[in-house]
């Protein structure tokens, strides 16, 4: 295929999980209800070849076990986006088992094949964050650094520290300076409706923080696993979390952005 399109199809019920393709969530769904749909996963797919899965099946909030209801079904695909009227194909296939009596939690792993036309650098050769002991004072600040950008609506300054992140995703999605350009438009415009407002940072017990890509990227979540950071329309009582995630190239001794 000349534009390689991975995926990941899923559907659920009475549980909540995530999803992880080399250890970067694809997937987090922490609600109890059910849900159907389908994201893309090229942009943690950093070169070609063998890609590991690992799933969590956890039960509804107010539940110790799964129940005989719950139940969930991924697909990974692909289709090329350079061809009209691309098929999907089906890449690999998971079915939840049955549930028997006083189950906690599931855990399954598999891997994969995907076979890219790019090869991005991202976090191969970044540095091993849970080795660094000032790592948690240092992502804190960088999360403050971001939030005071979005206070005074700095967003040149959050797309030039995000240049990496954007230019990889280009290379992933196949995407043109215009297509970004269309994008980065409608992401600040959102933000700058009069009716949308920056969130507070949290306090330091209300955050925690998480290690993805075996241990070479990191970022600051809500205690529920959301990000932390976030605009919320008090209106419409929705958000909008922005997700920031965070490492150390080799031979850097500053935090980067990188997706």
């Amino acid at each position: 295929m000349s534009k390689p399109y991975y995926s990941v199809k899923f559907s659920s019920n009475n549980c909540r999980f995530e999803i992880r393709i080399n250890d970067i969530p694809a997937v987090k769904y922490n609600l109890d209800g059910m849900v159907s749909s389908q994201v893309p996963l090229n942009q943690i797919l950093l070169a070609s070849g063998r890609q590991q899965l690992s799933v969590e099946v956890l039960p509804r909030k107010d539940e110790e076990n799964l129940s005989k209801f719950s139940n969930l079904n991924i697909t990974i695909q692909v289709r090329n986006l350079d061809a009209d009227n691309s098929v999907e194909r089906t890449i690999l296939e998971y079915s939840m088992p049955a549930i028997v009596d006083h189950t906690p939690y599931l855990k399954f792993y598999d891997k994969f094949e995907v076979e890219l036309p790019y090869s991005l650098k991202g976090w191969k050769n970044s540095k091993e964050l849970k080795k660094i002991d000032s790592i948690e004072s240092e992502t804190r600040s960088y999360f403050e650094y971001v939030h005071s950008i979005f206070a005074e609506k700095d967003f040149d300054t959050f797309k030039k520290i995000s240049e990496s992140k954007f230019s990889e995703l280009d290379k992933a999605f196949y995407t043109s300076q215009q297509d970004s350009d269309t994008e980065w438009n409608e992401f600040v415009d959102n933000l700058n409706k009069g009716e949308m407002i920056l969130a507070n940072m949290l306090s330091d017990s209300e955050t925690k923080l998480e290690f993805f890509g075996d241990g070479k990227i990191i970022t600051l979540q809500k205690l529920n696993g959301e990000p932390a950071l976030r605009f919320k329309n008090p209106a419409e009582k929705t958000q909008y979390s922005i997700p920031l995630l965070l490492h150390k190239p080799k031979g850097s001794t500053t935090l980067e952005v990188i997706r």
